[in-house]
């Protein structure tokens, strides 16, 4: 893959005109002095009870998307293009974009980025755009560590079982750079698995083996800070954001929040849940509400990712029905949502190409959704 091109747009609403690609230099994108932060036209979230509101006290339904790609591509694949995409002809409020610490940091030397010079600046300043692209719109952005690292930079840098002691570099950095940004919302990792709820929330020894069984197996031990010290320390670098966190099982089981939620600070803007669905997670859905919303009546919830490839014993060719029934039924349980995923080689894509093609089985069934909805 070729890394995207970044452009400079301009554009146009309601409520003034707003550039895209200006927060280069060193001031925080969330500093108040920021005029991406400080001229944003999204409303600052919070969570009261099982619900999002703005600061206006309007009930908020965040429904969007997964632009993924910068957790393999250090330049990204057309990210602001999909950003803009999504935002100005989907009908999205939010864009979950997936990242990876490493490079983050500019530790990564791959095809994408060969021995980085700048330690991560470019990079960073993608995730600048579309922070300030989203907030020109009014809507929002979930910034997701998707990749880490097993505790050793610039190696091991995939999916694991559970953020690293790295990961609180990362979350420290995020949460100085965006503190308090109305766009702006935290995911503090992706699809934790494998590990118990007590490690889950407050960290300990991680035992991870990659490949099991096969000759390419590969074992990991490393130390994860756990959930609640993730939140404990972007809550002390002032950053009241929304902070989001995945249940186990690769982020789709939840029921163990009634005994380890997350605490928040009196002044943090609340915690979100996140459960990811698939056709394989249950495909008939009767454990959907036993493990995703055994919580509903007390915090909020959102479907980071649901999607459906278009064959397969789990694809659309067998199961037409199963995309809208979902779809039908996080409407009617008042989730919030976002795709997965924007990028025609990520599957279950809801691209088929660079022109913005709605796959016909997953991406046009979503995009139909999304156009007929509500959003503020």
């Amino acid at each position: 893959m070729k890394p995207a091109t970044t452009v400079i747009l301009l554009i146009v609403i309601c409520s003034g005109t707003f550039a895209a690609g200006t927060n280069a230099g060193n001031a925080a994108v969330g500093d108040s002095s920021n005029s991406s932060a400080a001229n944003s036209n999204s409303s600052m979230l919070h969570v009261e009870g099982n619900k999002i509101y703005n600061d206006k006290g309007e009930e908020v339904r965040l429904r969007g998307v997964n632009v993924c790609s910068l957790e393999w591509n250090s330049g990204g694949d057309n990210v602001l293009d999909s950003v803009y995409e999504v935002m100005v002809n989907w009908n999205c409020n939010i864009v979950r974009l997936p990242l990876s610490q490493d490079r983050w940091f500019g530790k990564v030397s791959d095809w994408s980025t060969p021995q980085p010079p700048d330690n991560g600046a470019q990079y960073r300043q993608i995730v600048d755009d579309v922070v300030a692209l989203a907030s020109g719109f009014g809507k929002y952005v979930e910034i997701d560590l998707h990749w880490s690292n097993a505790g050793e930079w610039g190696k091991n840098i995939s999916q694991h079982n559970m953020p690293d002691e790295h990961s609180l570099e990362f979350w420290i950095d995020i949460a100085k750079r965006y503190a308090n940004h109305p766009a702006v919302l935290f995911n503090l990792y992706n699809e934790p698995h494998d590990i118990s709820w007590e490690v889950w929330r407050n960290g300990g020894n991680v035992n991870e083996v990659e490949n099991r069984g096969k000759a390419n197996e590969k074992r990991f031990t490393y130390t994860t800070p756990g959930h609640q010290k993730l939140t404990d320390e972007i809550r002390k670098t002032g950053a009241r954001n929304i902070i989001i966190a995945g249940g186990i099982d690769w982020a789709y089981d939840l029921r163990g929040i009634t005994r380890y939620a997350l605490t928040d600070t009196q002044d943090g803007n609340g915690i979100v849940y996140d459960a990811h669905i698939y056709p394989w997670k249950e495909w008939d859905g009767k454990n959907h509400d036993t493990k995703v919303l055994c919580i509903a009546d007390t915090h909020p919830i959102i479907i980071g990712e649901i999607g459906i490839d278009p064959d397969g014993e789990w694809g659309a060719a067998g199961r037409p029905t199963w995309l809208r029934d979902t779809l039908d039924w996080m409407e009617a349980n008042k989730l919030h949502w976002t795709g997965w995923c924007f990028h025609p080689s990520a599957t279950p894509s809801m691209i088929s190409d660079w022109k913005y093609t709605p796959s016909a089985h997953h991406g046009a069934i979503m995009k139909e959704r999304l156009l007929s909805l509500r959003t503020r």
